[in-house]
């Protein structure tokens, strides 16, 4: 059968209509094109009266150095701005609850409400004027005080124990102040080869293991008398122990640990076994070489009366203001103390 020309022009229309229908239908789940919204304008910083300026020259208005004041008056908080570009002008920002008929007077810097006195914030501003140091004391190693001006030292002296001797009726008095150094134990030793009767006043934090046992093998073959009335730990209460007799002040700190690489800061066994070594050749017993290098490195193990009496170590205790006023002696005559303590 013959196609007519009318069946062929109906076909086609709808075929049309068809593909029209298909394009909207794509073209509907396309995203909207995104249009680029113009450029900010730039900042522009206007004064109190409205002419603008630069903004630059503005000074920040945050931090510390700009954190509001004010002040509290129960519910009502009231902050003060100041305009950094014009003189005598002041902003108070009032919030919080506030009835129609209050009152503020302002006296000085405080403020009243109502008749009530505000509380200002904020408080980390006020400051408080702090009593003086008190005034510096130095003292010698036998306790004894002197000026400080003769403490000043070059940092190549700071770094070495300061050695002096004294003279005495019955014996002379050598001083060993300051950190040791390996070359110290020698020096000390050369400085007392031609006395045959001292009195060695230690005062140090400690510092070389050689000098603290040389100068302690030093006082133990001259049969010194070896005395702490301060603060002696570490290598210096080694020299310490030397002494024949040894003494302490009831105040006195002496403090032993183990030895240790000044390198490293690690324990050494070499540097133990040393001590181990020199602690037999002066007559301590091995409980005492244990309580001696028991503690760590890092911590120390203060010597008291009764301790040195359970490990065999023997001490006197002599009063510090008899040392001050007379100056120890080598005779090993009690002291009132010592007699309290025996007791």
């Amino acid at each position: 059968m013959p196609t007519t020309p009318y069946f062929t022009f109906a076909f086609v229309l709808l075929a049309m209509l068809l593909a029209s229908t298909i394009t909207h239908a794509q073209q509907g789940n396309l995203p909207v094109p995104v249009q680029k919204l113009p450029s900010y304008p730039p900042a522009v910083c206007v004064t109190p009266n409205w002419t603008s300026e630069s903004c630059a020259s503005r000074s920040p208005t945050y931090g510390p150095q700009n954190e509001p004041s004010g002040w509290q008056c129960g519910d009502v908080r009231i902050i003060v701005s100041s305009d950094s570009t014009t003189f005598f002008s002041t902003e108070f920002l009032i919030t919080g609850i506030e009835t129609r008929d209050s009152r503020f007077k302002l006296v000085k810097d405080e403020l009243y409400l109502n008749g009530r006195l505000c509380t200002s914030f904020p408080e980390h501003n006020k400051t408080e004027s702090l009593p003086p140091y008190p005034p510096v004391t130095c003292l010698k190693p036998n306790g004894a005080s002197k000026p400080c001006e003769n403490r000043q030292a070059s940092p190549a002296q700071s770094q070495a124990a300061v050695i002096s001797i004294a003279p005495g009726d019955e014996a002379a008095t050598v001083s060993v102040e300051g950190l040791l150094t390996p070359d110290d134990g020698d020096q000390f030793r050369a400085m007392t080869n031609a006395l045959t009767k001292a009195v060695v006043v230690l005062s140090s934090n400690g510092g070389s293991i050689k000098a603290g046992i040389t100068i302690g093998e030093a006082i133990r073959l001259k049969g010194f008398h070896s005395v702490v009335v301060g603060r002696c730990a570490s290598a210096c209460a080694l020299a310490w122990l030397g002494g024949t007799p040894r003494s302490m002040a009831a105040e006195a700190q002496i403090g032993f640990h183990a030895a240790y690489n000044a390198s490293t800061g690690q324990e050494t066994a070499v540097g133990n076994a040393l001590v181990g070594a020199y602690l037999s050749r002066i007559g301590l017993p091995y409980k005492a070489v244990i309580y001696i290098t028991q503690a760590a490195p890092t911590s120390m193990t203060w010597l008291t009366f009764s301790e040195a009496k359970q490990n065999g170590i023997d001490v006197t205790l002599v009063d510090k203001s008899t040392i001050l006023s007379r100056g120890p002696s080598g005779s090993g005559t009690s002291t009132p103390l010592d007699e309290a303590q025996n007791q």
